[in-house]
């Protein structure tokens, strides 16, 4: 393991205790050691109990994220020859893909010591799940983690996390592998008084008698077959204050209709009271948010353009949410222009800030006096403090920087 294996363990025994008062320094330690060759760390670890323990924790941050089983196996016996001392400083470990029973063994044997684990990220194939009773009883017992990542969720282990006994603060998982799309409310309730960030993919949000009342940060990438009551949405999560919303990046296409039918729903709506009455940032797919008709403050808005119905849909957005700041990247081909965007940003009087990305496709003939005219139609009605562009283009390397420095150029001087 690199460094690990060369560090000296002689003497440790004899070494001088540091009163507790002197351990609230533990983590600045930790951050000038980092800076210390190997030789030098291995000699300040001789020093005192307080000194080594901060040179463990800190060998075993550089090793949290082995990348192949053969790195693995050589941080597992690291911890486990140093049992417990070396498990108890154990605080965030990666499990990549495992396909030796006798690698898995060893992953359980370091978790079943490594009490103080706080983040877990379980990267490791289907096999080690459904294979092994031991590696599943193990996570389920990790009573101290607070961080969970598990990209490649299937039913089994849907299983395993509801039996979960850790106060989960942080969790993202992806269902993608489930054979159907999973709602969040139901894999995560056992976490329902403790969870503050939720990350899920290819999701549903169906009606549920359960509250994740300390949720802040929440963000789905949903089945497109599954368009959103907003009642439903804000009664589940009511106190979030970051909120993104995506479509599954595999669906190739899914009934817009139904969407456009729960917006109508969603508008006429009772609001309910004291319920996300004001957001710091939103974001995600237009069609998506718009069709939540939201009708809150929103500080940050977030979206992206790419066909020409979606000019409208953003302009209802923005009534709803009245952001203070808008992040908008739209995608220009032959048959989106920003000069068909006039009028735009009529009703989003609030906004103050315009942050703009503007891909330009190689099929757009416009010119970059055009393409400049036609932003300066989509700011006529705005009272902007601060706007910042980017522009890009897919043209040959002369005319990119002709066409791009030509509307950054008369922007600078409007």
């Amino acid at each position: 393991m690199g460094g690990v294996s060369q560090v000296k363990e002689n003497g440790i025994a004899d070494m001088p205790e540091i009163d507790q008062k002197s351990r609230l320094d533990f983590d600045i330690f930790i951050l000038i050691m980092e800076f210390l060759p190997t030789q030098c760390l291995s000699r300040t670890m001789q020093t005192c109990h307080m000194l080594y323990d901060a040179g463990i924790r800190l060998l075993l941050s550089h090793e949290r994220r082995p990348f192949s089983e053969h790195r693995l196996i050589s941080f597992c016996h690291f911890v486990l020859n140093g049992a417990p001392v070396r498990s108890n400083f154990l605080l965030e470990l990666t499990i990549p893909s495992i396909y030796e029973r006798s690698v898995a063994a060893l992953v359980v044997e370091v978790l079943s010591h490594a009490r103080a684990l706080r983040k877990l990220n379980i990267e490791a194939s289907s096999f080690s799940v459904e294979s092994d009773s031991d590696f599943a009883d193990v996570i389920r017992s990790l009573s101290s983690l607070t961080t969970l990542q598990w990209p490649d969720m299937y039913e089994a282990c849907i299983e395993i996390m509801k039996r979960m006994q850790a106060p989960l603060k942080v969790a993202y998982a992806s269902f993608d592998y489930c054979a159907e799309a999973q709602d969040p409310s139901e894999v995560f309730e056992p976490f329902a008084e403790t969870l503050e960030d939720l990350c899920a993919h290819y999701t549903i949000v169906a009606p549920s008698a359960v509250h994740f009342n300390a949720l802040q940060y929440l963000r789905l990438t949903i089945s497109g077959n599954a368009p959103i009551d907003t009642d439903v949405l804000m009664s589940i999560y009511p106190n979030i204050t970051s909120f993104h919303l995506n479509f599954a990046s595999f669906l190739n296409d899914f009934p817009g209709a139904l969407w456009r039918e729960m917006r109508a729903v969603n508008e006429h709506r009772p609001r309910l009271r004291g319920r996300w009455l004001g957001l710091a940032d939103v974001e995600g797919d237009i069609l998506a948010l718009w069709s939540l008709a939201l009708d809150c403050t929103v500080v940050t808005l977030s979206v992206h353009l790419t066909y020409l119905d979606e000019f409208i849909l953003l302009s209802i957005l923005l009534r709803d949410t009245s952001p203070f700041q808008l992040h908008l990247s739209i995608s220009l081909d032959s048959e989106l222009l920003l000069r068909q965007s006039r009028g735009l940003f009529v009703g989003a009087n609030n906004m103050k800030r315009l942050r703009l990305s503007i891909d330009i496709q190689s099929r757009v003939l416009d010119s970059g006096s055009q393409i400049l005219s036609g932003l300066l139609s989509m700011l006529e009605p705005l009272k902007i403090e601060g706007i910042y562009v980017y522009v890009a283009t897919y043209d040959s390397p002369g005319s990119l920087g002709s066409r791009a420095k030509s509307v950054l150029e008369h922007l600078d001087r409007f």
